[in-house]
């Protein structure tokens, strides 16, 4: 009996169903890494859209937008990771030129015009290896422009968020979303019209961030409740380790009193004057904790010699627990 299959229509599921087949085109990917692979398959099934330039399809448009151009500087975002957990710092933001900026944009652009292209060029058919190659450089260009830009402008999202200042949202909350706002400007700006892209992103973002207030707004009107940690603890493990903890004193105690240690008398002098433990079970709590100093004079002897005396004291008593519990 014939099976019946939806035929594949987006360029992911042709390539995913050609890679079920044995001897296609696409077993060239196979040489690709994973994460190589993983990323040309997205490239081809997802939208890769540009801001269209007359100069992009012209001859020598490869040289023009990626080899000349100003000199970049290398951006520098540690003031951004500072300033993001509330403490200042020395650097601050690069600050691109007019003309740097639209030398940015145009490349960026251009190298997502040419995925583009790639992509055009692949059609229906599964891609050879060095089509994905291409595709995969090109792509990269983009990407690390698009970081440039992102990472010069990052002030933006900072300025943004203390002139709106809405109380209701988390500062990380609106970092994320106003980081989001700025990379969407990015894709959609078109530095060709002359303007500064700051004037473009700022209002972006301050909208992105209006959203976000109002969104979180209509959730706490609905859910007036707040989630706190410290009710939701349990004090389960900290009663158990306090009640550990008193079991070990009471038996450390027990094991002075007895002298199962074999200390001598000035050994437990120091010790039960050193730590409050009486000489009878039961009553240490009226027995006063002293410091070296103060155990030195009350048994006649320096500070430093108490110290030593009580060393010698505590590898005797950890001598004894050890014997009588883990052997």
């Amino acid at each position: 009996m014939m099976s019946i299959m939806a035929r594949p229509t987006s360029p992911l599921q042709r390539v995913m169903l050609d890679l079920s087949r044995p001897a296609t085109l696409v077993d060239e990917l196979q040489q690709l890494s994973p994460v190589d692979r993983e990323t040309v398959l997205k490239i081809l099934d997802e939208p890769y859209e540009h801001v269209r330039n007359p100069g992009f399809w012209r001859r020598g448009a490869e040289r023009r937008f990626l080899d000349r151009g100003p000199a970049l500087p290398t951006p520098d975002v540690s003031w951004y990771l500072q300033e993001d957990q509330g403490r200042s710092s020395g650097s601050s933001a690069t600050r691109l030129t007019a003309e740097q900026e639209r030398c940015l944009f145009l490349r960026f652009n251009y190298c997502r015009y040419r995925v583009g292209r790639l992509k055009k060029k692949i059609g229906a058919r599964p891609p050879r290896l060095d089509d994905a190659r291409q595709l995969l450089g090109w792509h990269e260009r983009a990407q690390a422009a698009r970081s440039d830009i992102a990472a010069a402008n990052l002030a933006l999202v900072l300025a943004m968020i203390k002139r709106m200042r809405p109380n209701d949202v988390t500062p990380s909350d609106l970092i994320s979303e106003g980081n989001l706002a700025l990379l969407r400007a990015i894709d959609k700006f078109d530095a060709s019209r002359g303007f500064k892209f700051s004037t473009y992103a700022c209002r972006a973002i301050l909208a992105a961030l209006g959203r976000t207030a109002a969104a979180h707004a209509k959730y706490r009107s609905r859910y007036p409740v707040e989630y706190d940690p410290e009710l939701q603890q349990s004090d389960f493990l900290s009663a158990r380790r306090r009640e550990t903890l008193e079991d070990c004193a009471d038996e450390v105690g027990q094991i002075v009193r007895e002298n199962r240690a074999d200390l001598t008398e000035v050994e437990r002098a120091v010790i039960r004057h050193r730590f409050g433990i009486n000489g009878h079970a039961g009553h240490d709590e009226d027995f006063q904790r002293r410091t070296l100093d103060e155990v030195g004079r009350l048994i006649g002897m320096s500070k430093e010699r108490a110290r030593q005396i009580q060393k010698m004291a505590l590898d005797k008593i950890r001598q004894a627990l050890e014997d009588e519990y883990l052997r």
